[in-house]
């Protein structure tokens, strides 16, 4: 059976100057894993690991 997922993730591995940092969407198909950017940064304290969404709109 296919198995696919997309998750929405905060790359903190991956910080720009002004201290922020890229949403990525993270899709997984048949256990292969691979990120696409979405162009959009955020600070950490703006992002809410726990549900996966910003916290506050810039």
């Amino acid at each position: 059976m296919n198995s696919t997922s997309i998750k929405v993730s905060l790359d903190t591995r991956r910080s720009k100057a002004d201290g922020t940092y890229p949403i990525i969407l993270r899709l997984t198909h048949n256990r292969k894993t691979t990120s696409i950017k979405t162009g959009i940064h955020l600070k950490k304290e703006d992002w809410d690991e726990k549900a996966l969404k910003v916290k506050k709109i810039l």
